[in-house]
């Protein structure tokens, strides 16, 4: 991720902060002419002040495509700021879950140093990663009036695709359900695929709090989106997740789940995947949710 991070040009944010220092001295002259316009004539003060502000007015306009460009590289930022702070959350439960495992008896003492040692090395990396990515968070904010000015137009709510029963997502089939089985929470029924008739197992999503344990069951059915609006069968409403984030299908051979293109990523027990099979107790990173895939 610190290689990345390198390759965000910061260009224009170098020369915007040329341009605010000259816009500021120009706004210190124009206040000081404003104080000691009383000490001048009419004339003299309108001149000089009506100077400044077109020096202003060109400044401005000289800023509009540097901030453009700026806009551009932090929207680049953002992402990976994101993706930094998801890995950092996950590593953090992790080395909990191992201090937890040790306190329950599964795990000895003479592993747990061993373990311990190798969960907080990588969470020091993915510490040193966000305070990297929050440094070069500052030099871009810096270039701007306020931090609102320059996340203007960040967070473009992607589209909802328009899913019928029947088609395709992403190249996954939608399987033809039973009516029965169109409720929002799609439990466990009766299912089609390849002309096959199957039994849609009983499985569930459960969300992890931050000690593991459950915090809220989704049963699942044939199609489950996971997203964070209401149109999904599982909502997580939290940050990090996007609108469609993925897709839980079932077939005859299993559920299957499948990344939608998210901005964070999908990721099953730790690992960034595209389209996974799920196993009974595999878990899954939605954002900063932690799930786990439960059968029966």
């Amino acid at each position: 991720m610190l290689a990345k991070l390198k390759e965000i040009d910061t260009t224009a944010i170098k020369s915007l902060l040329k341009l605010n220092q000259e816009r500021n001295k120009v706004a210190g002259f124009m206040e000081r002419a404003e104080s000691l316009h009383a000490q001048v004539d009419s004339t003299v003060y309108e001149r000089v002040r009506s100077d400044y502000e077109t020096r202003h007015v060109e400044l401005d306009i000289k800023s509009v495509p540097l901030k453009e460009q700026a806009r551009e590289q932090y929207r680049k930022l953002h992402d990976l700021r994101e993706q930094i702070e998801v890995a950092f959350e996950q590593t953090r439960i992790d080395k909990e879950v191992i201090e937890f495992r040790n306190v329950l008896g599964e795990l000895a003492d003479q592993d747990l140093e061993t373990k311990l040692k190798e969960a907080e090395k990588l969470l020091k990396k993915k510490k040193s990663e966000l305070v990297a990515a929050d440094k070069l968070k500052k030099q871009f904010v810096d270039a701007f009036d306020s931090e609102a000015e320059l996340e203007e137009g960040l967070v473009a709510e992607e589209p909802a695709p328009e899913i019928d029963v029947g088609t395709t997502v992403n190249g996954i089939p939608a399987p033809v359900v039973d009516s029965s089985d169109m409720d929002r929470r799609n439990s466990a029924g009766t299912a089609v695929s390849d002309n096959a008739t199957f039994i849609v197992p009983a499985a569930s999503l459960v969300t992890l709090d931050d000690r593991g344990g459950d915090a809220e069951a989704f049963p699942l059915g044939v199609f489950n989106y996971i997203g964070r609006t209401d149109e999904n069968q599982v909502r997580l409403a939290l940050e990090g997740v996007s609108r469609k984030h993925a897709l839980i299908t079932a077939s005859p051979d299993g559920f299957v789940l499948k990344d939608l293109e998210s901005r964070n990523g999908t990721y099953v027990n730790d690992e960034l995947v595209t389209e996974r099979a799920l196993s009974d107790g595999d878990f899954i990173g939605i954002g900063k949710v932690r799930c786990q895939f439960r059968l029966g």
